[in-house]
């Protein structure tokens, strides 16, 4: 057995076309509880379909990352390589952990 990879040690899988797609950073919302994120697009002609990838319990980050894997990042240049665009976002219990601790109403 061997340690998890570093969180930094991240590669793409061999399906991935880079040269396919490109990756912004934008900002889902415009109120208090903003959330940056990652929208994963096809080069070319679009339109394109989409998909917005959702999290699972916990204060995960837009990727979902797991000791070195990187599930959501994974899935969004995968889709992107094949013509799909595809939208990640931080949690807002990542995001925003001291605000959530301190909501009565969480």
């Amino acid at each position: 057995m061997r340690p998890a990879a570093a969180v930094g040690d991240f590669h793409s899988a061999p399906y991935v076309h880079p040269d396919s797609f490109s990756a912004s950073e934008v900002t889902v919302g415009d109120d208090a509880w903003k959330l940056p994120g990652t929208l994963t697009i096809p080069k070319g002609a679009g339109s394109f379909p989409a998909l917005v990838l959702v999290h699972g319990s916990g204060p995960n980050d837009r990727d979902e990352s797991v000791g070195g894997a990187k599930v959501f990042r994974g899935l969004a240049e995968g889709l992107a390589s094949r013509g799909m665009a595809v939208l990640r976002y931080e949690k807002r219990t990542r995001q925003y952990p001291q605000q959530w601790a301190e909501d009565a109403n969480f």
